[in-house]
C-alpha cells in the first residue's frame, strides 16, 4: 500500500474574472472549483519542471561569472 501524501494548504487570490472563469470550468466538468486548480497546478508543474542546476557549479567564493 502507498503512503499517504501529505497536502499543504495555501490561500490564493483571483481576479473575479478569473475566478468566474475557473468557476465556470469545474460547473461544466462536474467538480469542485479546488480540484480544477489543483489540476491546473500539475499540470504546469509537469510541463515546466524546475530547472536543475548545470555543472560545474561555481564556487562559493568566486560567485557567479
Amino acid at each position: 500500500m502507498a503512503a499517504a501524501q501529505k497536502n499543504s494548504r495555501v490561500s490564493v487570490s483571483f481576479t473575479e474574472r478569473d475566478h468566474t472563469l475557473l468557476t465556470q470550468i469545474a460547473e461544466d466538468r462536474d467538480t469542485s472549483l479546488a480540484w480544477v486548480i489543483r489540476q491546473a497546478v500539475s499540470e504546469y508543474l509537469e510541463r515546466n519542471p524546475p530547472e536543475e542546476p548545470s555543472l560545474p557549479l561555481p564556487r562559493p567564493d568566486q560567485g557567479h561569472r
